[in-house]
């Protein structure tokens, strides 16, 4: 076989190969939709929300602050509910919504 036909018919597999290679790196940032994962997701959720929640009331005198803790609830909330309506959410989202919000002191 020469080179040239050797060379089409990798490129040919590259090609018919991508959508798989593309479907398991979407898969590997989505969380997993096993109901066990699932169920610990939402625990851990739930409780960075309490925590959010707490701090938005306590940094009453930094309107700033406590309003990002509240933007984080607010975040969190919307996971959750994603993940309660059987959808997936990427790492990235959760990582994003458990970073406590950075503040001036």
């Amino acid at each position: 076989m020469s080179a040239r036909k050797i060379g089409l018919v990798l490129g040919l597999a590259a090609f018919m190969a991508a959508p798989a290679i593309a479907a398991r790196a979407a898969a590997q940032t989505e969380t997993s939709t096993v109901p066990e994962q699932r169920a610990a997701l939402l625990e851990r959720l739930r409780d960075a929300r309490e925590v959010a929640a707490d701090n938005a009331r306590d940094w009453t005198q930094e309107p700033i602050t406590s309003t990002d803790f509240s933007i984080q609830e607010e975040h969190i909330n919307h996971l959750i509910q994603r993940l309660k309506e059987g959808k997936t959410v990427s790492a990235q989202q959760v990582d994003r919504a458990l970073k406590s919000p950075d503040t001036p002191y």
